[in-house]
């Protein structure tokens, strides 16, 4: 173990270090600002840069996809958009090695809905993920560039989160 690592419940807990990114659990050392508590899905806004990171626990289920396209989508909304303002999204997706095709369907309808205001988006699934899942994850991004939206799959999210780690996500009604 590293000396900047502690064992929390036998997971190695996050810190904010950009070289310790790729497999850790929490994705980021910051506390979230808002948790699903059906699902768990994580996610961080930041104000400057907009940013949006989620962190999904499980398959893309449509539960998973409503509590993004609607309960963080209101939020996002709320904060930025309606102020003209463009958001980075960060999908964290590497523990989900399954989805439902309703879940599929609703995120590629919040990437069309959110073209106007998508500063950029980058996709992170798993290792392991089936290649069901890859095929699905690729053809919905497919999807999504041709209606040209800025997106890419990528295999390490740590270069697109590293000029966040310093920054305090916003935290909501505290």
């Amino acid at each position: 173990m590293r000396p900047q690592e502690s064992r929390t419940r036998g997971a190695v807990k996050a810190f904010s270090r950009y070289d310790a990114l790729a497999m850790q659990e929490p994705l980021l050392a910051a506390p979230p600002t808002m948790v699903d508590p059906v699902n768990g899905t994580r996610v961080w806004l930041f104000d400057e840069p907009p940013t949006l990171v989620d962190q999904t626990l499980g398959p893309l289920t449509a539960s998973v996809a409503r509590y993004l396209t609607v309960s963080v989508e209101s939020v996002i909304q709320e904060r930025w958009i309606r102020g003209g303002k463009k958001v980075t999204f960060i999908h964290d997706w590497r523990e989900s090695r399954d989805y439902e095709a309703e879940g599929r369907n609703l995120m590629i309808k919040w990437g069309k809905d959110s073209l106007a205001h998508a500063q950029r988006v980058w996709v992170q699934i798993g290792s392991d993920a089936t290649p069901f899942l890859r095929i699905a994850t690729s053809t919905g991004i497919s999807a999504l560039k041709f209606v040209r939206m800025p997106i890419d799959l990528v295999n390490d999210l740590g270069p697109h989160l590293k000029d966040l780690l310093p920054l305090r996500p916003v935290a909501l009604g505290r």
